[in-house]
């Protein structure tokens, strides 16, 4: 494994929302992961990003800030994707440790390219795989 932090699609969604009580931790995250060259994302989380800002938000993003913003993050960070392989792995990971297959697929996806840690919010259902290291950067520390 290396050295990459992939970062999850509700970092991205933080980092975009500048309402969001996340915004500022969230855009130093992806600021320091891009500038270090360790960010790592899946086609998958920009997909999901976009579907996101375009259909849940509120206000939802204009077209245009949506693809501006999926377009610099795909020409700044190391964009990795799946394969007929990778859904493979994903059915056996989300069978294994009872996750939803999206998560699955982007663990997989994860394996595939030889990464182990994730940067996200959603540590809870991250945690169940062993081999995975997870960042969950919003957590408060006791």
């Amino acid at each position: 494994m290396n050295d990459k932090l992939l970062i999850d699609t509700n970092v991205l969604v933080y980092a975009h929302d500048r309402d969001s009580s996340r915004y500022v931790q969230a855009s130093e995250i992806l600021k320091t992961a891009l500038a270090s060259r360790q960010a790592v994302l899946s086609a998958q989380n920009l997909t999901e990003f976009c579907r996101v800002i375009l259909e849940k938000t509120s206000p939802r993003a204009e077209y245009e800030t949506a693809r501006k913003f999926a377009r610099d993050l795909s020409n700044s960070a190391e964009i990795i994707t799946y394969n007929g392989n990778t859904i493979d792995r994903a059915v056996e990971i989300s069978e294994k440790h009872k996750l939803h297959f999206f998560d699955s697929l982007l663990a997989a996806t994860m394996a595939q390219e030889n990464i182990s840690t994730i940067v996200t919010e959603n540590d809870r259902d991250f945690r169940k795989i062993p081999w995975l290291k997870v960042i969950n950067p919003f957590k408060k520390r006791a």
